[in-house]
């Protein structure tokens, strides 16, 4: 099997995307003005490296190039940091994801399968709320499904333990995810008018045919959550772009 992929850095920035995603999202639904965010934005950001960096003294499954302790304080640092960068716009929503992550790295990263829809529904609601000057539910839907599509080709590849938990099932359960996604993303752009969503249609089509193709090949799995990740910081940027071209 091929290595597990963790991210290719110390501060994992190719994994802001989960909630970079969900904040470009309540931007482009709030007609935002995006120079008057970049500061919480890049609150969150702190927040999130910060984060990912207590998930890796916790779990201890990556070759870190600073000590326990050092990580340790890093953490704490960047976590501070961006809670500061949020005061006077959405403090209270970034403690509450600061608490519910960190609870999250603690004690529910091994309770299969819920630790997913955790996960999913903290970046679709509460990150999405964050920024949202006025709330659109289709996206939340949409952000939630993607998530879960994310969620469980992470397990997959990690055979964490919701893939334990559901073993092959757990393929029926993306491949449904995946198609839920196409249809609700298309009825989103379609009668919602949320035209910036179309790469969300042709993702959940990829998904669908990808899963279908592969559910026999666990090996392949690891280097497709990789891919996935890749793609991710496409989407971040189109969605980046649609905003600052309003």
């Amino acid at each position: 099997m091929l290595k597990e992929y963790h991210g290719d850095t110390l501060y994992r920035l190719e994994y802001l995307s989960t909630v970079l995603i969900p904040i470009l999202f309540a931007l482009i639904d709030s007609n935002a003005n995006f120079l008057y965010i970049l500061k919480p934005i890049t609150g969150w950001m702190f927040i999130t490296i910060g984060l990912l960096l207590m998930n890796d003294w916790i779990d201890k499954d990556r070759n870190m190039s600073l000590s326990h302790k050092s990580l340790q304080g890093l953490t704490f640092m960047l976590i501070l940091l961006g809670l500061c960068l949020t005061i006077g716009y959405n403090l209270i929503f970034a403690l509450i994801f600061t608490v519910l992550i960190a609870l999250y790295n603690l004690k529910l990263k091994n309770i299969g399968l819920f630790k997913n829809v955790y996960l999913s529904v903290i970046c679709s609601m509460i990150v999405y709320w964050a920024f949202a000057a006025s709330v659109n539910w289709m996206s939340i839907i949409v952000l939630f499904i993607a998530s879960m599509c994310a969620e469980l080709v992470h397990s997959i590849a990690d055979q964490d333990v919701s893939y334990k938990l559901l073993k092959n099932k757990i393929f029926y359960l993306l491949t449904v995810s995946f198609a839920l996604l196409f249809l609700t993303s298309l009825f989103s752009v379609i009668i919602f008018n949320n035209t910036y969503q179309w790469i969300i249609v042709a993702a959940g089509v990829i998904g669908v045919f990808g899963t279908i193709k592969y559910r026999k090949n666990l090996e392949a799995w690891p280097e497709i959550k990789k891919i996935g990740t890749e793609i991710a910081k496409f989407a971040t940027i189109y969605l980046f772009v649609l905003l600052i071209s309003k």
